[in-house]
């Protein structure tokens, strides 16, 4: 058992060939890292989004909102190179397009909650797809392990700690823990969380 991907459309990879190209000329300082020879393509996972309105009203992953397919790009080395960008794609079949380029923290943080994931007992013992899910609002990230069905075997595996629920980095938890930490949130801020760079 392990860590599964869903099937991506075809055309991707050459959208964040493009998309890395189009980085570095822009600004090849900021982007310097995707400019080193072998740079490798991860396949793709499918990349989700939530809303403050969602989780005002108690409900997280039947809410999420398909985004595209994130590609992370890796260093020279391959995987073990370390991961240096995440390319999302979005569109339908045939008809994909470049959505977004992120050389943030959150790509390296990526790596980790994938590499938590493997390593979790109830991974070893049953098939999850790998997902990523963001709720910008709430500066929050997490990599979603879709167990299938209703959503009852899913586990979320936040990319940071999170002081309110005193919960460490790529700890696993259920959809109901999410939401608790998220509306946590609301609470804490009096409604007004702002998201930060990524």
């Amino acid at each position: 058992m392990a860590l599964t991907n869903a099937r991506a459309p075809k055309g991707g990879v050459e959208i964040v060939r493009e998309a890395v190209a189009a980085a570095l000329a822009s600004d090849a300082e900021t982007y310097a890292a995707l400019a080193e020879e072998g740079l490798s393509i991860a396949p793709p996972h499918p990349v989700y989004s939530l809303t403050r309105g969602a989780v005002r009203n108690g409900v997280l992953l039947d809410a999420a909102v398909f985004e595209g397919w994130r590609y992370l790009v890796f260093g020279g080395e391959g995987e073990g190179g370390g991961a240096v960008a995440a390319v999302v794609v979005a569109g339908e079949p045939g008809d994909l397009r470049f959505h977004s380029l992120n050389a943030g923290r959150l790509v390296t943080r990526s790596v980790a909650g994938i590499a938590a994931a493997e390593a979790l007992e109830a991974v070893a013992g049953a098939d999850y797809e790998l997902r990523y899910i963001e709720a910008p609002a709430f500066c929050f990230a997490a990599i979603w392990l879709g167990g299938g069905g209703d959503g009852e075997f899913d586990l979320i595996l936040p990319l940071d700690d999170q002081p309110l629920a005193d919960l460490r980095a790529y700890t696993p938890i259920g959809e109901s823990a999410a939401l608790h930490l998220l509306q946590a949130q609301v609470d804490h801020a009096g409604g007004a969380v702002e998201p930060e760079g990524g």
